[in-house]
């Protein structure tokens, strides 16, 4: 599949009015376009709107990364997108409210409720050790939530 072809592009994205050209084929667990890639003989999967980029604006620089203006996963358009280093995309997906709090994020081991059970049972006096063995987690977990480092969000 050549991707520099515009009517390749054509058969792959469905154009909305926003201007976003959202990939219509596979998609990965957060919502990109994938685009399985064969070079020099060996297969590798690729992020659509990074193909896009490279495709239709030129290479990516080392250490770059493409970010969303429309801050919509799927796009391809190449008008939405840009580069970024990893720092600017984490600021960027943290202005735009995108990145995952609470159990939304992958690495969450807790939930809202055990997060309210635990400040119930910190405000009864109960040890940060006791509380953190009780639920399998360490101990800097239990006081990152009693002094609101995480979970900030939960009352």
């Amino acid at each position: 599949m050549d991707w520099r072809n515009p009517e390749t592009w054509e058969a792959c994205v469905r154009k909305e009015p926003s201007g976003c050209w959202v990939w219509t084929r596979t998609l990965d667990r957060f919502g990109y376009g994938k685009v399985l890639v064969t070079v020099q003989g060996k297969q590798y999967m690729w992020l659509a709107h990074r193909l896009a980029f490279q495709g239709l604006v030129g290479p990516l620089p080392d250490r770059q990364q493409v970010l969303h203006r429309c801050d919509n996963p799927p796009c391809v358009n190449p008008e939405h997108l840009f580069l970024g280093t990893p720092y600017v995309n984490a600021i960027d997906r943290t202005v735009k409210g995108r990145t995952p709090r609470g159990e939304a994020h992958y690495a969450a081991k807790l939930n809202e409720v055990a997060v309210r059970v635990i400040r119930y049972f910190l405000a009864k006096g109960y040890s940060q050790k006791r509380i953190a063995e009780a639920y399998g987690i360490h101990q800097r977990l239990v006081s990152a939530i009693n002094v609101r480092h995480t979970w900030k969000h939960v009352a």
